[in-house]
């Protein structure tokens, strides 16, 4: 059989779920710091377009950190080859962490952050 999830996936609710409302703060925080030194007020939560590139590397660490999967279970580099790996760019791996990554892969990264951590195979620890 063949399902067809496309509806489901992306069908909008009321209120955003948990890891919705975690793509959106941590999509936020910087702009948030930097506009506020600027004397500009970025919300954290407004509505978001979830296929555009929003969380950047440096945020995700910051995720990653706050929620001990780093380096609990998953140390620095594997979050790194696992961002360049959902990363769709053409860019080569390296220039992908300048550019950002949408909800979509955000949650593949962290199924594959997942894995990882059960995998305990860690590149590094």
């Amino acid at each position: 059989r063949d399902y067809d999830l496309e509806g489901l996936a992306e069908r909008r609710q009321r209120a955003p779920g948990a890891a919705q409302l975690m793509y959106m703060f941590y999509a936020r925080i910087y702009e948030k710091l930097v506009g506020k030194q600027r004397g500009v007020d970025v919300p954290l939560f407004a509505p978001i377009g979830l296929g555009e590139r929003l969380l950047g590397f440096r945020a995700l660490l910051d995720f990653a950190r706050d929620f001990g999967l780093c380096p609990a279970r998953v140390g620095r580099r594997e979050l790194e080859r696992i961002f360049a790996t959902v990363h769709p760019g053409p860019e080569p791996p390296a220039q992908r962490f300048a550019s950002k990554i949408t909800y979509g892969e955000f949650l593949e990264l962290l199924a594959l952050c997942g894995d990882a951590g059960d995998a305990r195979e860690p590149m590094e620890r």
